[in-house]
């Protein structure tokens, strides 16, 4: 397969990101340590792919005002091609990240345009050939999640589609959710959120119930599980889920914003470019890896650094 592009339509929004040592308790207050307003939403995952050598296309909407310039900025200091041009109803969404002490975030999001995609953008969205396509669950959770599940669903064969149901998963409609999953060749997700799935109580448990409660995509299921790695479970395998360990050694993160999203927008690289799901998964660890040892959502190495953090990391790792 050609590399093509990475594609997405919906989910572009600016993290306004602050922090804290602790959470606030309610009706309180904390002082933030530092503070950072960049892209986040899906810019993350494109970003990640990009720096991994896959060019990246954002073809859904994005707004009029602060938010929407911002995004179109940060879009073309990446590289990321735009497929619309600006709306002119409203500006992009936002959302206000915390990241306490333990490196945890917490986010509330106010959508903007972003959030009211139409079949008829959807329907002038030009992909090509060889694109691949990434969908958020935030995109069925929206107003418009049974358009973006149509079209998600309805894309040809030929188009390799990778899907992250988010933190939201557990509130997803079924129905929704099982469409998107028939027609998902990858699915990426945490242990919690697989949990919210399968009713599993830890990443193992959840990627080997997956296909007794859950559709299987067409290629696999990834769960990834923090320091311990990430499980694998290639569909046409699905009784041997493998862990795939961190390939490198044991550090304390940073900042885990967007450490997902550099995940699967490596792995999503990994595979474009030509290899097999478990060195892709390696390669993806490693990435995420690096990611969190940095602060702000849109840190994803590039090649160069994962290829000397692997060789740095020794040959058994």
């Amino acid at each position: 397969m050609t590399p093509g592009r990475l594609v997405m339509v919906g989910g572009m929004l600016v993290d306004v990101v602050m922090f804290v040592p602790h959470l606030p308790v309610p009706g309180g207050d904390v002082l933030a340590t530092s503070a950072l307003v960049t892209t986040g939403g899906g810019f993350n995952l494109l970003a990640a792919a990009r720096r991994q050598g896959l060019p990246g296309a954002y073809l859904g909407p994005h707004g009029t005002g602060r938010f929407g310039d911002q995004i179109r900025a940060d879009l073309a200091a990446e590289g990321i091609t735009l497929g619309l041009p600006p709306s002119p109803e409203d500006d992009s969404g936002f959302c206000i990240g915390l990241v306490d002490g333990a490196a945890e975030r917490t986010y509330a999001t106010h959508p903007g345009v972003e959030g009211r995609l139409t079949s008829e953008q959807l329907d002038r969205t030009p992909l090509r050939p060889d694109d691949a396509v990434w969908l958020s669950g935030y995109d069925l959770a929206y107003a418009h999640g049974p358009v973006a599940a149509r079209w998600f669903a309805g894309l040809p064969t030929t188009h390799r589609t990778f899907f992250d149901p988010g933190p939201i998963a557990g509130d997803l409609d079924p129905a929704l959710l099982r469409a998107v999953l028939g027609r998902a060749d990858w699915v990426s997700l945490n242990a919690h959120e697989a949990g919210l799935l399968t009713s599993a109580s830890d990443a193992e448990h959840a990627v080997r119930a997956w296909s007794r409660t859950l559709p299987l995509p067409r290629a696999g299921v990834l769960v990834r599980d923090g320091a311990a790695g990430c499980w694998l479970l290639e569909t046409a395998c699905p009784d041997d889920a493998v862990r795939v360990a961190v390939p490198l050694a044991p550090f304390d993160p940073t900042d885990t914003s967007g450490a997902g999203d550099c995940h699967l927008g490596t792995f999503a690289a990994a595979l474009q470019r030509g290899e097999d799901p478990a060195p892709a998964t390696r390669w993806a660890n490693a990435a995420a890896a690096l990611c969190v040892q940095r602060v702000g959502p849109a840190t994803g190495p590039t090649y160069a650094e994962v290829e000397a953090a692997l060789a740095g990391a020794g040959p058994h790792s």
